[in-house]
């Protein structure tokens, strides 16, 4: 006995081709009548190109991905804190929306104008060494915000 084979059939108006896929063999075979073309292909051959078609399926989902996520990080919506007029920045964020029209997405604000932890670049904590403490306006009472580092 040759193994296990699978059969593999396509019907047209005037033939109807049949394949059968068998993974002891390493040529193709055909036989072909007035009515059935019948080939055989070995399993091997079937397996290198779905490997390929596969390949390049994978690859085509992956520049899909890598362009929204693209697209997505260029119109990234601001932090509500950092949606400032223009003239309270020291750096844009390119790409942000602010809700308002009139607010600018600041990447850094000027040093008079930082009132919230994030734009020191910290979080608000129990208790941190007094020379990464900030006073800021959006800590809850019995935190501070301290600079991570």
């Amino acid at each position: 006995m040759h193994g296990a084979r699978a059969l593999v059939c396509a019907c047209r108006v005037t033939m109807v081709a049949c394949v059968y896929i068998m993974p002891e063999s390493r040529e193709s075979e055909t036989i072909e009548t007035s009515t059935v073309k019948e080939t055989r292909v070995p399993q091997r051959r079937i397996n290198d190109n779905m490997k390929k078609h596969c390949l390049f399926v994978l690859l085509v989902a992956l520049v899909a991905t890598l362009l929204h996520t693209a697209d997505a990080v260029e119109q990234s919506i601001c932090p509500p804190e950092n949606c400032v007029p223009e003239w309270k920045c020291d750096s844009l964020l390119v790409g942000g929306l602010c809700p308002q029209s009139c607010d600018t997405c600041c990447s850094v604000l000027k040093p008079e104008y930082r009132t919230h932890c994030r734009h020191f670049g910290g979080e608000c904590m129990d208790r941190c060494n007094e020379n990464l403490q900030h006073p800021v306006v959006d800590c809850p009472p019995g935190k501070v915000c301290c600079t991570l580092v």
